[in-house]
């Protein structure tokens, strides 16, 4: 698990989350956010990674929460999925 002072467990806040350049180091990164190609609601959830941490926020609240995972720990999340733990939630 990934913490920072200010957060939650396991949360990082966004302007934290920092790009050390030679020439800028206090200049934090500017992410890529991703989400599926068919949510066309717009109610989606956004993926992002940053220096091994993986990073989810709701696209309706982009400035809202947001949840932090090391890799590893989301490289086993998708594994699962894709391999059905979870098909019967819900049910």
């Amino acid at each position: 698990m990934i913490t920072s002072y200010g957060a939650r467990p396991g949360q990082l806040a966004e302007k934290e989350i920092r790009h050390m350049s030679s020439n800028r180091a206090d200049r934090p990164v500017q992410l890529t956010w991703r989400k599926a190609s068919f949510c066309a609601s717009g109610e989606c959830l956004e993926v992002a990674q940053q220096d091994g941490v993986i990073i989810l926020r709701d696209s309706v609240q982009p400035d809202g929460s947001m949840l932090h995972y090391a890799a590893r720990e989301w490289r086993s999340f998708v594994r699962d999925i894709k391999a059905g733990e979870f098909d019967g939630l819900g049910s």
